[in-house]
């Protein structure tokens, strides 16, 4: 591992090591959900075991069939998710028998994964420190924990989407090998949207930040059809698996009628920001830095071009699924480790052309991690939230009525006072003028124009 001025740092790699093994455990050890929705993950489990023991290729198209023609089945998990499937169908047959476990474990195994492709990804984008940073405050975080002990496709698409993100990545920085890397950017985009078809409303976001990242240069052909060719191959694959060409459209036209349902409008419905808020609430710390981040990519504090592309890919991504009539925090787990990269990317930005200090980058990850733990234990272990949307997370927290014999959630308070102290300690180390002065250009210059 070397830093950015090409110097070996054991340090860095302590620091490395000690954040994946820490994301390892934390993963390991909260897989010990028992009780499992009758919903969602057991429509997974029975899928699966149908899979596993007559074939996946074999029966595909008439899962699909049953499904479409029976309006009670609906509101649950849908054929279009192949990829998923055939990735729970492979875990219930390597676990050794069809239950939840397996999907669960499937989950597991996917969070921790994450991890370490987040470093690289963000290295690539911010550096060691930034990376360092990203990564640990995704080794903690509310939701990633949270979906990554689910018998669901959430934290595996988050996984699928870092995936395509750095495949993306190789295009558009290395220019060896185009048409590989080009192929494998399609492929990995294909298999994000066979997890779950979500995925799709991401593309604008992707298109925005391909368009941004390679300014002032003009997107090649190969950038436009790493983009346009996946949702036609996924299309393709899924008439291949029901042997009919219609079906994709058949199976999305009832999926789209379904956020009507009742569940969707008392719970899950809502203005486009109600997301932002359930962000805030399970990650406070990371989502301000991140908001400063944004904020200081538009004023022109980094004038860094890739930290603008990923702003920008950020907010069109948060607008694409504020969009969706059904709005619940699980379904953009997968912009959680971007919005990592850019909290940890304000942190780790340079002062007076000098590094930040590791110490700097410990108290930021030491704070997050005080604040995180303990908003997960109080909304996903105390509180015992399966579907992470607003009522119940503030429940959880005591923030509004909750049943009498629900005991409110023991806030644990020397946990909040060290990350404050941490907080107060690490603002020392910032210089707030030289993050005020973009703003106060701005703010001058207007001032100069309304004056003459």
């Amino acid at each position: 591992m070397t830093t950015s001025n090409g110097e070996s740092s054991r340090g860095q790699r302590a620091w490395l090591i000690a954040i994946f093994v820490i994301a390892t455990l934390l993963r390991l050890r909260l897989n010990n959900v028992d009780a499992f929705s009758p919903a969602d993950e057991s429509v997974y489990v029975d899928l699966s075991q149908r899979f596993a023991a007559h074939g996946f290729l074999a029966t595909y198209g008439d899962v699909a069939r049953e499904w479409v023609a029976n309006p009670s089945w609906w509101r649950y998990p849908n054929p279009l998710r192949c990829g998923y499937l055939a990735l729970t169908t492979a875990a219930v047959q390597l676990y050794g028998r069809a239950d939840a476990r397996a999907l669960a474990w499937l989950s597991t195994l996917a969070g921790i994964l994450a991890v370490p492709l987040l470093y690289e990804i963000a290295r690539r984008l911010a550096g060691m420190r930034a990376a360092l940073l990203a990564a640990s405050f995704a080794a903690v975080s509310p939701i990633e924990l949270a979906m990554g002990r689910r018998a669901l496709q959430d934290e595996v698409l988050c996984l699928a989407a870092l995936l395509a993100f750095a495949a993306i990545l190789g295009v558009l920085e290395d220019a060896s090998k185009p048409v590989l890397r080009t192929l494998a950017a399609i492929a990995a985009l294909t298999f994000a949207i066979s997890i779950k078809e979500t995925f799709l409303l991401l593309f604008p976001a992707l298109a925005l930040f391909v368009v941004f990242y390679v300014r002032p240069a003009r997107p090649s052909i190969r950038h436009v059809a790493m983009v346009a060719i996946p949702p036609l191959l996924w299309w393709l694959l899924l008439a291949a698996l029901t042997r009919d060409l219609t079906m994709p459209a058949r199976i999305a036209r009832l999926v789209a009628n379904a956020m009507s349902a009742t569940y969707v409008v008392q719970y899950q419905s809502g203005p486009p920001h109600r997301l932002l808020f359930d962000f805030f609430l399970t990650a406070p710390l990371v989502s301000v830095l991140a908001a400063a981040a944004i904020v200081g990519s538009f004023l022109g504090l980094t004038r860094d071009r890739r930290m603008h592309a990923l702003a920008i890919f950020l907010l069109a991504g948060f607008a694409s699924y504020s969009l969706l009539a059904s709005k619940n925090l699980r379904f953009i787990v997968l912009l959680d480790p971007f919005v990592c990269v850019l909290a940890a990317s304000i942190v780790a930005l340079p002062r007076r052309d000098a590094e930040v200090r590791m110490t700097t980058v410990a108290a930021a990850a030491a704070a997050n991690a005080a604040i995180a733990l303990e908003l997960f234990r109080a909304i996903f272990i105390t509180g015992a939230v399966y579907d992470p949307v607003t009522q119940p997370m503030l429940a959880a927290l005591g923030a509004v009525p909750r049943s009498a014999t629900s005991a409110p959630p023991a806030m644990l308070w020397p946990w909040i006072c060290a990350a404050i102290a941490a907080m107060l300690w690490l603002s020392r180390h910032i210089d707030v003028r030289s993050l005020a002065e973009p703003l106060h250009r701005v703010l001058h210059r207007r001032a100069f124009s309304s004056h003459h």
